[in-house]
């Protein structure tokens, strides 16, 4: 009994001992959090679709917390691009034209108005929102999903949807460059599905 009260006694000696000659471990600061690249990429060859003019006349972010869009293991905040009005432009303009469009930003005021009148009669309006996204880990792996909500219309023709990436990838070391890797990647699986549904509007207008 006494031979293991001793032997707790020893461990608890070393593990204070520990304590104190690393106090940075024992009390280390919170990491900064990991801010993402401030503007849309492809990272990937993406296929053109036969498409057409259109006038994006909003551009919204519906999330409650903008400036967050993920947690890494539980403990770092992952933080959005520092201008993020310039990034979700980005997403719709180079994300769209590139796909086969031909895109036009046309809101007024401040982000997210509608314009009272179209920009462009001959063009599809586009209303485009964001409504979440979530970058993190989980495992060995990290996980991206992003929810963009598009409406298209012209003359008669009306379609509104929700478009859902999700992405799962080996996680190596957490970095920058991963995590808006996995940004772009997310989104565009979301434009994909998209600009499918753009192009089907397009060939039934012309």
């Amino acid at each position: 009994m006494f031979r293991h009260l001793a032997s707790k006694v020893r461990v608890r000696a070393c593990l204070m001992a520990l304590a104190l000659a690393m106090p940075g471990v024992a009390h280390a600061d919170p990491q900064p959090p990991l801010q993402l690249n401030s503007r849309y990429g492809e990272r990937i060859p993406v296929a053109r679709r036969a498409g057409c003019p259109i006038t994006i006349v909003e551009l919204t972010d519906l999330r409650r917390a903008p400036e967050t869009m993920g947690m890494i293991d539980g403990v770092r905040a992952v933080s959005g691009p520092a201008d993020h009005a310039a990034w979700l432009h980005s997403v719709a303009e180079n994300g769209l034209r590139v796909r086969g469009f031909t895109p036009t930003i046309a809101l007024a005021g401040a982000e997210g108005a509608v314009p009272d009148e179209p920009a462009d009669s001959s063009a599809f309006n586009i209303h485009l929102k964001l409504r979440s996204v979530w970058l993190t880990t989980y495992g060995l792996n990290r996980t991206g999903s992003v929810v963009l909500e598009m409406s298209a219309s012209r003359g008669t023709q009306n379609h509104t949807e929700f478009y859902r990436g999700e992405i799962i990838m080996a996680d190596h070391s957490g970095t920058r460059g991963e995590f808006s890797d996995l940004l772009d990647r997310t989104v565009a699986e979301a434009l994909n599905a998209m600009a499918d549904d753009l192009a089907l509007m397009c060939a039934e207008a012309s």
